[in-house]
């Protein structure tokens, strides 16, 4: 419940043993993450952020749950939940998120009571991320508890679980340094392409394909970082278009983005669409007309 400076720089949790008796309440946490299961299979999983209530609904009911909030995020799908008993079918509560018949059993953990606890606060401070720190994951938890308290999934012990980890994201975020540096995926790559242009961006022609969060993000580190100029392609143009000129940038279409890919130094590619954007062989067909220019 609480926390307090521990030594220089450091803070010191609360044990979660003296959190108010979850593991008398069967208090669990079922999931998979990028630790645990490749991408190709967490997709299967996942669920979007409108369809949030509807699938913990589903959980609810169909595992005898008395309380449940379901996270999906890129990295991870976990279901948080309340019930009379955990027993080792927790893992059928996934089929309830995929239509194939995937066993997803070697790839799940499981936490109760304290541990459950304990990995929450984790999960929602950034200590479990790919990217140690990242912030993204608090406001993913946030919106994740908030959409089954609306849904009326939430209860007792997940109102008070939730309130509490996310008042301890805060708290570390206030108290230490660990949001200093690279604290997204996005900012990782810059710092990525920092190094392969020896530090110098200056000049170098950056492509967004997808002008999402993701995209954006990344246009904004690499404008900082000094990148001459910026094109956008987006499946919505005027969304590209807008982007594009936000930064002084150009947009391309779609569906030309791969001839704009000759001019580009640099491109990230982030979007939702479930199929894959770029091919092997139309990369190739890029840098075949590209001489000797690193394209990262």
């Amino acid at each position: 419940r609480k926390i307090w400076p521990g030594p220089p720089g450091q803070l010191q949790l609360c044990h979660p043993q003296s959190f108010p008796r979850y593991d008398c309440m069967k208090l669990f946490v079922a999931g998979l993450s990028y630790k645990t299961a490749p991408v190709e299979l967490r997709e299967k999983l996942a669920v979007h952020p409108s369809r949030l209530r509807c699938h913990g609904c589903r959980l609810k009911l169909g595992g005898n749950l008395s309380e449940v909030v379901l996270l999906s995020t890129c990295n991870r799908v976990e279901i948080y939940g309340v019930t009379p008993k955990v027993n080792g079918n927790v893992h059928r509560l996934f089929q309830h998120l995929s239509n194939g018949e995937v066993d997803f059993a070697p790839h799940l953990y499981i936490k109760e009571g304290a541990e459950a606890v304990e990995h929450l606060f984790s999960v929602v401070s950034g200590l479990d991320s790919m990217v140690i720190g990242e912030t993204e994951i608090t406001g993913q938890v946030k919106q994740a508890y908030l959409a089954a308290q609306e849904a009326k999934l939430t209860g007792r012990v997940t109102n008070r679980l939730f309130q509490t980890a996310l008042q301890a994201a805060k708290e570390i975020r206030t108290q230490t340094g660990i949001g200093r540096g690279a604290t997204s995926v996005g900012s990782v790559a810059v710092e990525l392409a920092e190094r392969i242009f020896d530090r110098d961006l200056s000049g170098k022609t950056v492509m967004i394909i997808g002008a999402g969060k993701m995209g954006e993000a990344c246009i904004r580190h690499l404008a900082k970082k000094g990148a001459r100029s910026v094109l956008v392609s987006n499946r919505s143009y005027d969304r590209a278009l807008n982007l594009a000129t936000e930064f002084g940038g150009r947009a391309v279409r779609f569906d030309e983005c791969l001839q704009a890919m000759a001019e580009a130094d640099i491109v990230v590619s982030s979007t939702g669409c479930p199929q894959t954007i770029l091919h092997r062989d139309g990369v190739a067909s890029v840098m075949a007309g590209r001489g000797n220019r690193p394209l990262f």
